[in-house]
């Protein structure tokens, strides 16, 4: 599975939350998971999303297809933007939509050698078995660190189940 883990630095919640509306049409792509996000608990103004794509041919057959259009609909509504991929990510517990539509939290652990687990949660402080595993490559330790975001249920997309 495919990980894309996105943080935004924003000056405008109210803009940036409305340009959000544009990825419910992700839901339609072939390979597509699922996406969720929400603002840090930690970091005021950042957002983090976290979208999971089947493999890297679903993803990036959407990237030169439909990225750029529903892009356009969120330009202008943050200043700053980190985006990380990850080709060997595995979901633990629910499925990724299930995991999705059942937490309030998302909770970020970095443990050694790069490797990573975002905790899907009810609240900061509650445990969970629903969670994301990754390693990367990324050797930066000062990036998002140790983080939690407080999911917006706006910012959800989950594919329909046909």
């Amino acid at each position: 599975m495919l990980l894309k883990w996105v943080i935004c630095e924003v000056g405008d919640a109210a803009r940036f939350t409305a340009g959000q509306s544009g990825w419910g049409s992700l839901r339609r792509w072939p390979g597509f998971l699922g996406q969720a996000g929400g603002w840090s608990t930690r970091v005021p103004g950042r957002a983090h999303l976290l979208g999971c794509w089947r493999d890297r041919a679903d993803y990036g057959a959407f990237m030169a297809a439909g990225h750029d259009r529903i892009a356009a609909g969120q330009a202008g509504s943050y200043h700053g933007i980190e985006v990380r991929l990850c080709d060997d990510a595995r979901s633990v517990g629910r499925s990724i939509p299930e995991a999705f539509a059942a937490a309030e939290v998302v909770r970020f652990a970095h443990g050694p050698a790069h490797h990573h687990t975002a905790y899907f949660v009810r609240n900061e402080q509650s445990t969970s078995d629903d969670r994301l595993v990754w390693q990367s490559t990324d050797p930066d330790p000062s990036g998002p660190g140790d983080d939690v975001f407080a999911l917006v249920p706006e910012w959800t997309v989950v594919p329909r189940a046909d």
